[in-house]
């Protein structure tokens, strides 16, 4: 779930707010950008909520906090965690092996670029340790049921040279289009949803990040990492009352929303035939387009920086679920045995301690 403030960038040129904080001038075009990446925004989110409403307590299941309520102290809150065994059993096995990646040439004298190509991609695996990141998205993928990974080019790397930036994408913060089957298979567009502090902003994008304000206000529902969390619930009315160390939401932080949006645009221009002296329409961005905003300030705007035109984005699913983009976690299926035996060994415990002490009656 996220959430941000009213709107507070001012629509007229040059203008500021009641603090003084200036504002980038809008444009109609730059004002219809905004208005159909939030609606694109939207249409994700609500289709995402299908999926996961769970996922928050499928990764406190992984880490153990698998009691929503607070109990006694005289009271057991033993948990034997399946979900853990199951994810820690697989994923060793599936990482024991380096996967085999291999450039195969598609003409004879291709071969020579397909080697070469072949040692940079062992280069990159070894240096980046491409390794660790897989581990991390299928993690992901066991846990919430699908994990995410970016495939993107860093031009600063390797002293200006370039290089393949190979990270794994939080899946919260992934949101792609609910006709999709996979990121570029039916998909119009894929949004990486990112909360970032203001000073990187301004660092990032340093012409028009100066303009930003703080907007975010809940991410998720809470902190996933927060596992401190206490439940009281209430005799009386059924009420349950939810205490953590953590705050209630990052807005202290300094924070934005910073929505990175791959859409395919279908704007379109005109162009003069020299030859005919008519004219003829193409799109605007034939590769697609990469828009990255937050609130009503564009950030970044052009065509895709892909030549091939694809979202640079990949998923992995745990289980398959047909024609369906999200998959099944591990905790979805454990998720009930797994309470019925945290409940009954802490239930025998209790009897267990009460029948070591009994009570005396005199």
């Amino acid at each position: 779930m996220i959430h941000l403030i009213d709107e507070h960038q001012s629509r007229s040129e040059g203008s500021a707010d009641n603090k003084g904080q200036s504002h980038p001038p809008e444009t109609p075009e730059s004002i219809a950008l905004v208005k159909h990446v939030k609606k694109l925004f939207d249409k994700a989110k609500a289709h995402r909520q299908k999926y996961d409403e769970k996922w928050l307590d499928y990764y406190k299941f992984f880490r153990g906090r698998q009691w929503k309520e607070s109990r006694p102290s005289y009271r057991h809150s033993e948990v034997i965690n399946f979900v853990f065994q199951a994810i820690q059993s697989t994923v060793p096995i599936i990482t024991d092996k380096q996967p085999r990646v291999d450039f195969l040439p598609t003409e004879p004298e291709d071969r020579l670029l397909s080697d070469i190509l072949n040692e940079v991609k062992n280069n990159d695996w070894h240096l980046q340790n491409w390794l660790f990141t897989l581990t991390e998205v299928l993690y992901d993928a066991h846990i919430y049921g699908t994990g995410f990974a970016r495939m993107e080019f860093d031009p600063s790397a390797n002293f200006g040279m370039g290089a393949v930036d190979f990270g794994s994408a939080d899946p919260f913060y992934c949101f792609p289009d609910p006709a999709a089957e996979d990121v570029n298979k039916k998909a119009d567009f894929f949004i990486y949803a990112e909360p970032m502090e203001i000073s990187k902003i301004k660092r990032k994008w340093p012409k028009k990040g100066k303009h930003v304000q703080a907007d975010l206000i809940d991410m998720m529902k809470g902190d996933k990492t927060d596992l401190s969390t206490i439940r009281f619930k209430s005799p009386t009315d059924n009420k349950t009352l939810t205490e953590s160390s953590a705050p209630a939401s990052s807005f202290d932080k300094e924070e934005a929303l910073v929505i990175t949006c791959y859409h395919k645009d279908e704007d379109s221009i005109e162009e003069n035939k020299l030859e005919s002296g008519d004219f003829e329409q193409r799109l605007k961005f034939p590769r697609g387009r990469k828009t990255v905003m937050v609130g009503n300030i564009v950030l970044e705007d052009g065509p895709n920086p892909y030549k091939d035109g694809m979202f640079p984005f990949l998923k992995m699913q745990n289980y398959i679920l047909p024609r369906e983009f999200f998959g099944i976690s591990e905790g979805e299926q454990l998720e009930s045995p797994q309470r019925v035996v945290t409940q009954l060994v802490s239930y025998t415990l209790d009897v267990l301690t009460l029948m070591g002490t009994p009570i005396w009656i005199i």
